[in-house]
């Protein structure tokens, strides 16, 4: 393999060949198996599983993979955004099942760039809006969140309704149009302070989900042409996190999804072991005693009461597993009044599904679209 630049399967192969080779496998060796393996995928659906993959742990410029490099010469590493960028660009991706493309919109609140899906097709509409504010994973943009809001509306669209549904996306803080520092992005290989950055980007994630519920109104409708009733939060990864912190801070969001993500409060569980496991001890500066009280402080569980939250994750996630949050969800779930539920997904990681884009449409549909307003706390595993 002698290439003057990766393709995204290239790409592809040598991220899968990078995560393998730290579970003591060749790198030539799995090369070669994997390129075989690929051409007999869909490579849509192997790239979706490489957008939420960790792919800012395996695809970076400056992380060199010297070994698969001594394969390689020369080579130019795709970054992530490059090998985003590209699957966004694809309207096959599975995480849109199927569905046509939805009108957009560009906002802008005071220079925080929105785009808004579905505002055509219900411009003749009498019901009263939901909206559903999404955010994506670190590394990526608002673009990536095209195939999941043509996904989740395709999945709503002709029901029977008393609300229609809009979606919202953004670029999280230092991410897209918005970066000002791609370190500040990176893991702890190459980001010491990735657990400090981590937890600003997600506080900022969240505040600016109160921004838009603030003012999304009187942007888009400042002559009361239509009134928003109801806001909903999703978010995947990073997304996740921003909505568990949203569905815990902000009383006016009663529903939301979390894909690949875990509560704030867990945040600290997942990121002390990366950050030991390249070397690095989980105390200060790593871990600034400073804000030891906003990740571990007391959790006010009451603030979940009458929230109906749904929690999806892989089962094989090695990324943000689910059993590092798990004692904290399902406390969540036992003893704070809200309706949660949890969904594992088998011989599933670190991914957005297209089943998780399904659980999602039909999540909102029957809490915000409907008219149903409570169920059962349960956990099933698929």
């Amino acid at each position: 393999m002698r290439v003057e630049e990766c393709s995204i399967n290239d790409a592809l192969i040598i991220s899968h060949s990078k995560q393998k080779s730290r579970e003591g496998r060749g790198n030539e060796e799995r090369v070669a198996e994997l390129r075989e393996y690929n051409e007999g995928l869909q490579s849509e659906l192997e790239l979706d599983h490489l957008i939420f993959g960790g792919i800012a742990d395996y695809l970076l410029p400056s992380s060199i993979l010297h070994t698969v490099s001594a394969l390689c010469t020369p080579i130019r590493f795709l970054t992530a955004c490059e090998v985003i960028t590209k699957m966004a660009e694809r309207s096959s991706s599975p995480r849109a099942l199927g569905h046509p493309e939805v009108s957009e919109k560009d906002l802008s609140i005071v220079g925080l760039d929105l785009k808004v899906y579905g505002l055509d097709e219900i411009k003749d509409s009498k019901l009263p809006v939901a909206v559903l504010i999404a955010t994506h994973g670190r590394t990526g943009n608002l673009k990536h969140m095209i195939p999941f809001a043509q996904g989740v509306l395709g999945e709503v669209k002709g029901k029977e309704r008393k609300r229609d549904l809009i979606i919202v996306t953004l670029d999280q803080r230092n991410h897209g149009e918005r970066i000002k520092d791609e370190q500040a992005n990176l893991s702890f290989d190459e980001n010491p302070r990735h657990l400090i950055d981590m937890a600003a980007t997600t506080t900022g994630g969240y505040q600016d989900v109160t921004l838009i519920i603030d003012f999304l109104a009187a942007y888009l409708f400042p002559a009361g042409e239509k009134v928003i009733e109801e806001f909903i939060a999703a978010g995947i990864s990073l997304g996740g996190y921003v909505t568990w912190l949203t569905l815990r801070e902000e009383p006016r969001v009663k529903t939301g999804i979390n894909i690949v993500g875990l509560p704030f409060e867990a945040l600290h569980y997942v990121l002390g072991p990366r950050a030991e496991s390249f070397g690095l001890s989980f105390a200060p500066p790593t871990y600034p005693h400073s804000i030891k009280s906003i990740l571990q402080g007391p959790i006010d569980l009451s603030s979940y009461k009458g929230k109906n939250i749904l929690t999806l994750h892989g089962k094989d996630d090695t990324l943000v597993p689910y059993a590092k949050g798990q004692e904290t969800i399902e406390r969540i779930r036992d003893e704070s009044g809200g309706n949660v539920e949890i969904w594992l997904q088998e011989e599933t990681g670190h991914t957005c599904t297209p089943e998780m884009v399904r659980k999602t449409a039909d999540w909102i549909w029957r809490y915000s679209l409907s008219g149903e307003e409570k169920g059962s706390n349960k956990k099933s595993a698929l």
